[in-house]
């Protein structure tokens, strides 16, 4: 019996959907916190969209409970530290986050467009490469890392 390939797509806004990827410390901090409890709780990262209010992460995971917490360990860091920063408390993001499975990899491939183009959906960029945070320059097939020309450094 095969297994079918499955991806979950993680969304999550800001309460009263105030930015709070205001610089680009905020951007940096997030990430780091994406890039470090995704080893942790091996889950692996297929795209992910940092936009002003919210994020999106698609991701590959064992189970639901990893998935769980993941997410709780990244927002919670990172709302301890962005709190610290500007002297506030509490949580920073809407609670529960969401999230939509997908099965099959035409509906990864579509899942992973919609990520990726979050930013041209909103009318931020034309080009989905032409913003660095849906961090499509370092999205990798094969172990070769997708870049468009403009990106690639000689």
């Amino acid at each position: 019996m095969s297994h079918m390939k499955k991806a979950i797509h993680i969304y999550q806004r800001s309460v009263k959907g105030d930015v709070i990827f205001y610089t680009l410390q905020d951007f940096l901090v997030f990430y780091t916190f994406v890039s470090e409890y995704a080893r942790k709780y091996r889950v692996k990262i297929l795209g992910l969209a940092i936009m002003y209010n919210h994020y999106h992460i698609l991701v590959e995971a064992d189970c639901r409970d990893e998935v769980k917490a993941f997410v709780s360990a990244c927002t919670a860091g990172f709302s301890r530290a962005y709190n610290e920063e500007i002297g506030m408390k509490g949580s920073i993001f809407q609670s529960p986050f969401g999230s939509s499975v997908k099965y099959g990899d035409k509906n990864i491939r579509t899942a992973a467009g919609y990520v990726y183009n979050n930013h041209t959906n909103k009318k931020l960029c034309e080009k989905a490469e032409q913003t660095r945070w849906n961090f499509l320059a370092y999205a990798h097939e094969s172990g070769i890392p997708i870049t468009s020309k403009r990106t690639q450094r000689s």
